[in-house]
Formats: structure tokens, sequence, C-alpha cells
């Protein structure tokens, strides 16, 4: 088993951050958030979801399917 952590998606909130990663731990994907905000200006830059290699298009698939029928933002 590859345990490589991936990024599989990004965004600027960190609420919508949290909400991601609270869905994808509904369907028992483990996640981390990388936050690569500078640190100066921190408006600037984004939070990036990961997910292990193994569970990335899983992932990647249920962020669209709940992005796309609205229920996550």
């Amino acid at each position: 088993m590859n345990s490589r952590w991936i990024p599989v998606y990004s965004v600027t909130d960190e609420i919508k951050a949290q909400i991601i990663q609270q869905m994808l731990a509904s369907y028992n994907i483990e996640s981390i958030v990388v936050d690569k905000k500078d640190s100066v200006y921190v408006f600037i830059g984004d939070l990036e979801i990961h997910v292990t290699q193994d569970d990335a298009l899983r992932a990647r698939a249920l962020i669209q399917k709940y992005a796309e029928s609205g229920e996550l933002f």
C-alpha cells in the first residue's frame, strides 16, 4: 500500500477545507490540509487537501460530485 500524500483539491477558505475533510472522512478517506498561504500576506495562496495516493481518484470523484450538486458550499 502506498501512503504518499498528494493534493486533490485546493481552496482559499479554512472552513471549506474543513467541510471537505469531514466529507472525505465520512467515506473513510483520511486527509490532511497543507497551508500554502503566504506567511506575510495571508490572503495570497491556497489550502491544499491531500489524500493518500491510493484514495486520490475516489476523493477527487467525491469532491467533484458534491461540488456539482451544491452540497459542499
